[in-house]
């Protein structure tokens, strides 16, 4: 009886099916993600759990096919976990009579499933545990993290494009600079985000719908009966009205897994494909000679 529910579980038949439904289920959450960009784009602000608790129990006709997606993703883990258990079982026991290279030639897409177990653990963390904070920005100002620590804004300084270029008045690049308590320096700009206290410091801007920049009196476009990703969207700035300056403080648990996991998976994987030109290329001889 056991060994029958293991033989399923481990099934390759049930590796496809169950990535199939992953698939489909990704499909159709895309489709509603682009008729509803701006409901399942507050996903980002908030962890997984506590999303579908506020968020998606409110709209169940729009979030229903990410409950089975999770319990896909979930059973295709534990498929992929027992499989490579089954593997790495039957490869083990041929260790003594297999060459060293072809036991590791063998073992490695195994390895290969393992390092992405943990990658998909580590979006599991990611998802469930990390932690995003949105914070406006004025320079002589503060920023409390949910830690607790204190940053003082030392100075904002934006640099903008010349008179010369179509994008005159715009601005080329944002400078901030924050300061703890005990006077450590924190330079942060667009791209180039800055680290404090376990926090990932990211610049952002509050977008608005595009404006007509031309005219004077800079009317609101009417807003879009369609909700979709697909807005044209400027940037606001101080002298634009109000302050749209933002600091995004994130602390993402699972990012050392992923990247670890994508590191050896590439390492790995690197490795193989060389070992197995090098294998095929001694078997020529061989096979000529015969």
């Amino acid at each position: 009886m056991m060994r029958a529910i293991w033989d399923f579980i481990s099934s390759l038949k049930n590796s496809f099916r169950l990535l199939m439904a992953c698939v489909v289920f990704f499909l159709v959450g895309s489709v509603y993600a682009m008729n509803n960009y701006e409901f399942i784009d507050s996903m980002n602000s908030f962890t997984i759990q506590e999303w579908m608790m506020s968020q998606g129990a409110a709209r169940p006709g729009i979030t229903w096919w990410l409950y089975p997606l999770i319990l896909s993703l979930f059973l295709l883990g534990v498929n992929t976990f027992c499989c490579s258990l089954n593997r790495l079982a039957q490869i083990w026991a041929l260790r003594n009579s297999l060459g060293r290279r072809t036991f590791l030639l063998r073992i490695s897409p195994s390895m290969v499933h393992c390092f992405f177990l943990l990658v998909m653990f580590g979006h599991v963390l990611t998802s469930a545990l990390g932690e995003w904070e949105s914070h406006p920005l004025a320079e002589g100002g503060q920023v409390k993290l949910g830690s607790g620590e204190i940053l003082t804004v030392s100075y904002i300084s934006h640099a903008y494009y010349g008179d010369d270029t179509l994008m005159n008045g715009r601005i080329a690049r944002t400078s901030v600079l924050l300061r703890d308590l005990s006077g450590t320096e924190i330079p942060i700009e667009y791209l180039k985000p800055g680290s404090y206290g376990g926090y990932e410091l990211f610049l952002n801007m509050v977008k608005e719908r595009k404006r007509d920049f031309l005219a004077q009196a800079r009317i609101q476009e009417a807003a879009s009966e369609k909700d979709s990703c697909n807005k044209e969207r400027d940037y606001k700035t101080d002298n634009q009205g109000g302050q749209r300056l933002m600091l995004l403080a994130i602390k993402d648990r699972g990012l050392p897994l992923i990247t670890t996991g994508f590191i050896f998976i590439l390492g790995i994987m690197t490795w193989y494909f060389i070992e197995l030109g090098r294998a095929g290329k001694e078997e020529e001889p061989r096979n000529q000679q015969e």
